[in-house]
């Protein structure tokens, strides 16, 4: 998932943040997290149960569980507040006639021009 692009024969960088950008990024460190697991696995088969090794072994496993029982957590709260944002986004993009209340509009003398402030 690149966040920087380059167009073939262009001179700049082109930066690209899809909507769900960082969710599907997070989604993605589980098949990383599972490659992790899978080395610490054969790391402490090869180091032995009770060396010093496998104790930091066993440090980083219990890391990675953290992060598996973490993640989905954030996400959750992550959509509750992007919900938020958007909604908080959607009432600022509204028309400012729209964000009050309309009055009667004097009709407009031909040739003249109105402005809304």
């Amino acid at each position: 998932m690149a966040l920087v692009t380059r167009e073939p024969g262009a001179r700049r960088d082109h930066y690209r943040v899809t909507e769900d950008q960082w969710h599907q990024a997070i989604l993605q460190q589980d098949a990383l997290i599972t490659q992790w697991e899978r080395t610490l696995r054969e790391g402490l088969e090869a180091v032995g149960e009770d060396s010093r090794a496998a104790a930091r072994l066993r440090e980083t496993w219990e890391f990675l569980q953290l992060m598996r029982e973490e993640i989905p957590v954030l996400l959750e709260k992550w959509q509750a507040r992007l919900a938020a944002l958007r909604a908080q986004d959607q009432r600022r993009a509204r028309p400012p006639a729209a964000r009050r209340r309309s009055r009667p509009s004097a009709p407009v003398p031909a040739g003249s021009q109105v402005f809304h402030l």
